[in-house]
């Protein structure tokens, strides 16, 4: 879709804004003393968005090997290996 200075919503805006008592900049469209908030909620979507894009790609070859071999049922880790990291992980070994 193309946005142009000949959009009929950009026309509306420009004569409800007129009719306000209100001057719109021909540029950016918008009305004299209108002005725009980022919410702390969108700062941190910006940010987790940034931090993905850092991330390394997925190597995808490995992703569909190790799905196939669980949906075959050939993925098997024993118990005791899981236990094992899972106790490592929160520092009891």
């Amino acid at each position: 879709m193309r946005i142009n200075a000949d959009s009929p919503v950009l026309a509306a805006e420009a004569t409800a804004a007129t009719r306000a008592g209100r001057a719109l900049d021909p540029v950016s469209g918008v009305a004299g003393g209108d002005r725009l908030e980022i919410s702390g909620r969108a700062r941190e979507v910006a940010i987790a968005r940034e931090a993905i894009q850092q991330l390394p790609p997925v190597r995808a070859a490995r992703v569909a090997s190790l799905r196939d071999a669980i949906q075959s049922g050939r993925y098997n880790v024993p118990a005791e290996a899981v236990a094992a990291r899972i106790l490592a992980g929160n520092g009891w070994g």
